[in-house]
């Protein structure tokens, strides 16, 4: 399990916190005794979403250019199961799930 921990900043995704995730799944990856990658967030939040704040100094043709979620990608291409286990909307979740399905 991997747990985002960015509590003050109601784990906003900064450039550090998405190399560190990324970097824990990758090793989940290639470790044998792992069968799944549950990635969850604090009590009070799974994610914020982008860290606004980091961006703030950047122009818009700087933030394009830098395109912040690239490697996000390297997530998709996992071959194990990588779930997201919020606390608070864990019931919107399921039935959003179901639906998809």
């Amino acid at each position: 399990m991997i747990t985002l921990a960015r509590v003050n900043a109601l784990n906003a995704l900064s450039d550090g916190l998405t190399e560190d995730l990324i970097h824990a799944a990758k090793s989940f990856e290639s470790n044998d005794l792992v069968g799944a990658i549950i990635i969850t967030g604090s009590e009070r939040a799974f994610s914020a979403g982008a860290d606004i704040k980091e961006m703030l100094n950047n122009s818009f043709v700087d933030s394009y250019l830098k395109n912040k979620f690239l490697n996000w990608t390297d997530i998709t291409s996992i071959s194990k199961p990588v779930r997201l286990c919020t606390i608070h909307f864990a019931f919107v979740h399921i039935l959003f799930t179901l639906k998809m399905e």
